[in-house]
């Protein structure tokens, strides 16, 4: 039998659903609790996260001495064991109280925590504790990919092909055996040994059945998907019903060049009035400030939109403006076409957009506020695309799980209107996969 988990402070801050203790026996002590309570009044994400904690404690269900807290079984704190604490040797502070814990000493009960100083100071007074130091790498691992391969039953897939969609009721099971949630719009490839092609779908909440890409195969401004997971990404920004999607990958995979790609073609064919493209041009630290740029308004903004120049370039460099620079695109498009519009997202706040394709760069860096800024500005007949790479964040600013882009992906995945796709595979260079591999295993402990 394994432990039961006997719970600081900081797990729960970190973690407010405990999604790493599913089915799992925990044991929050009174001095966790009142710790919580301290921190529930506190500003900014620590105080954010303590309210988190205390709602799902409020809302979980009492069963035999334990709450149902989502997916994990707590112990309630009783006499037995608060009892089992010398107290002569308490401070008032929580740490004190598990150093302090006779029951640490036995073989059912571990201390967890992300305090590496306290994890040290519990072995050295021969407790047991268990020091969490992989919190942050498996939660960017274990945050929602938008899509999922299945291996299915023979003749599923060719039914798929045929009839252009399969009851979701047909893999219901197989899904459940492989623990998958099957969210909405949420994208599958499914494959057989004895089938040469797999079934490329998307989960349709309408339907309840899994139904054939209608979108994955369409030519956007001379871009096409190269590989199985940009199919998705096609399907998600060229579906009208879906109105918000986000995209997470490592550079070079391509999300801004679709999504470039998707917003002029969806412009040109007449189904948005605009491309609205954004950016936050606040320099993040003092080191990133450029002082004054030479030229006219929209040329000093257009300097700021360097992530979209580069791609509009690349997007043109096949068709007669193959001689213009990116800058030089961007503007024509701005000021004669009328295609394309700029916004600086810190302006956002009281603004409501009609009828544009609107793509968000960079979103890593946004906190939850901001996000939520930003995501409430979609009027009618719009459509949002937010890109970014977590493991690109300012790692001094906020850690992964802190960030808006982290929390947009995981909280609104359920959403029938919205979609995610986490692409994987660097076309840019070999060397730049390599390179971002060996960055991302370094920086923030990821």
């Amino acid at each position: 039998m394994s432990k039961i988990a006997v719970l600081d402070t900081c797990i729960l801050l970190a973690d407010p659903n405990l999604n790493k203790y599913k089915d799992e026996k925990v044991y929050i002590p009174i001095a966790t609790y009142r710790e919580l309570d301290r921190q529930k009044d506190s500003n900014g994400f620590v105080g954010m996260r303590a309210r988190s904690v205390n709602r799902n404690l409020r809302d979980s269900i009492e069963v035999d001495g334990m709450l149902m807290y989502r997916d994990a079984l707590i112990i309630l704190p009783n006499d037995i064991l608060e009892s089992r604490i010398d107290r002569s040797k308490v401070e008032g502070k929580a740490d004190d109280t598990f150093l302090n814990m006779t029951i640490l000493e036995s073989e059912d009960y571990e201390l967890h925590t992300h305090d590496f100083s306290l994890h040290q100071l519990m072995r050295v007074h021969s407790k047991n504790s268990v020091w969490s130091s992989q919190y942050k790498t498996d939660v960017l691992k274990d945050l929602y990919s938008g899509y999922c391969k299945l291996e299915v039953p023979q003749g599923i897939v060719s039914e798929g092909r045929e009839n252009g969609k399969v009851s979701i009721a047909k893999v219901m099971r197989i899904m459940e055996e492989a623990d998958i949630l099957v969210q909405p719009n949420m994208f599958f490839e499914l494959s057989n040994p004895y089938e040469e092609k797999p079934f490329l779908c998307r989960y349709s909440e309408k339907q309840g059945a899994l139904v054939r890409l209608a979108y994955s195969g369409k030519v956007c401004e001379g871009v096409k998907a190269i590989d199985n997971v940009q199919k998705f990404a096609m399907e998600a920004l060229l579906n009208p019903e879906i109105k918000l999607v986000t995209m997470s990958a490592a550079p070079g995979s391509g999300k801004s060049f679709l999504s470039m790609a998707a917003g002029l073609a969806g412009q040109e064919s007449g189904l948005y009035d605009r491309l609205l493209i954004a950016k936050n041009t606040t320099p993040l630290d003092n080191n990133s400030y450029q002082g004054f740029l030479p030229g006219s308004i929209i040329e000093k903004l257009v300097d700021q939109f360097s992530n979209y120049t580069t791609t509009l370039e690349a997007l043109c460099k096949d068709r007669d403006r193959k001689l213009m620079t990116g800058k030089e695109l961007l503007i024509g498009m701005i000021e004669h076409t009328k295609q394309i519009e700029l916004l600086d997202i810190s302006s956002i706040r009281g603004a409501s957009f009609q009828n544009k394709f609107i793509i968000v760069d960079e979103a890593e860096d946004f906190d939850v506020s901001t996000m939520r800024a930003i995501l409430t500005r979609i009027g009618e007949g719009c459509k949002l695309v937010v890109i970014g790479d977590l493991n690109q964040r300012t790692a001094s600013k906020l850690d992964i799980d802190k960030s808006g882009f982290f929390a947009a992906i995981d909280w609104l995945q359920d959403d029938p209107e919205t979609a995610h796709i986490t692409l994987e595979k660097c076309y840019r260079s070999g060397l730049v996969a390599r390179i971002s591999e060996k960055f991302d295993n370094k920086i923030g402990g990821i």
